[in-house]
């Protein structure tokens, strides 16, 4: 019998890819067999000449089967 501590970054909707996100850590549940990384972008809450973007970056454990995550994201569009 095989036992594994999968362990992987964990943060959400930060502005960078320091800090929280590259020193927070989790043990990951026995079913997530995965680390998940997710950049979302947008526009600024406020105008900008530019049309300047943000981004946010959220991390965590996941599993092979991906629905549920499919599915969230589908709700939102």
């Amino acid at each position: 019998m095989y036992v594994y501590g999968l362990e992987c970054y964990v943060c959400r909707n930060q502005e960078n890819n320091r800090d929280k996100c590259i020193e927070t850590v989790k043990t990951c549940d026995l079913a997530e067999d995965r680390c998940l990384s997710e950049v979302r972008w947008g526009s600024t809450p406020y105008w900008a000449p530019t049309g300047e973007k943000q981004f946010y970056i959220s991390k965590r454990c996941a599993s092979k089967d991906m629905r549920p995550i499919v599915q969230k994201c589908e709700q939102k569009v």
